[in-house]
């Protein structure tokens, strides 16, 4: 083996360049020689932690494991944010709810019309109506005309009894208020739900579709 063991370690007065590696320079012999050499050069530091590239299977490995990763995070994400929603409109509902309860308490009229008529069938909330509520029969009017002004309770009215708001889809809340005098109907606050579609009809007792209800008693 033929390997100049002076240029592995240069000597004062042997010029150098710390940007080039004279040892490979002047190597003389066999490829197994030649790789003696680099196998000097490639040898980490002591203390000092090797360096690895990943290989290609190994990023396929793991670009697969984050998205699995982010398939399985996404649903969860989203039925949380369902979640939610159908939970703030259940506590909408049962605000407007016990508005109207108070309301009635207050003033000793139902909401069926001013100071105690009986020509309303629906009370409508703010926002725009979802699709299907203009089918609906009947009188309708605000339901801030019961909860936050004395347009229908009169000299009685000591409201505001709540604030008004959109459902968490962006659509009004609609109330039936003629079941409260006619017992063919049933009294309801409904919510459209996420499809913006109301489903239930005025004779339904119970939701339908992915509509939300809360009965008024």
């Amino acid at each position: 083996m033929n390997i100049n063991h002076q240029a592995l370690v240069p000597s004062d007065d042997q010029p150098h360049d710390d940007d080039q590696h004279p040892a490979q320079s002047n190597v003389q012999g066999s490829p197994a020689e030649q790789d003696l050499v680099d196998t000097v050069y490639e040898t980490p530091v002591v203390g000092q932690t090797p360096r690895r590239r990943m290989t290609g299977l190994e990023g396929l490995v793991a670009l697969a494991i984050m998205v699995s990763l982010a398939g399985i995070t996404a649903p969860i994400v989203g039925g949380k944010l369902a979640e939610g929603r159908l939970d703030q409109t259940l506590v909408d509902m049962q605000h407007i709810v016990d508005g109207i309860r108070q309301y009635s308490k207050d003033t000793l009229f139902l909401p069926t019309g001013v100071q105690g008529r009986t020509d309303l069938t629906w009370l409508q909330g703010q926002g725009p109506l979802p699709q299907g509520a203009d089918q609906l029969q009947g009188e309708v009017r605000d339901l801030a005309d019961v909860l936050t002004n004395d347009s229908m309770g009169g000299r009685a009215w000591q409201g505001p009894y709540g604030q008004e708001t959109v459902d968490p889809w962006g659509h009004a809340y609609m109330l039936q208020v003629a079941g409260l005098v006619d017992s063919g109907h049933p009294a309801w606050v409904v919510s459209a739900g996420p499809d913006g579609v109301l489903e239930t009809s005025a004779l339904d007792r119970k939701p339908v579709g992915d509509d939300l209800l809360l009965p008024i008693n």
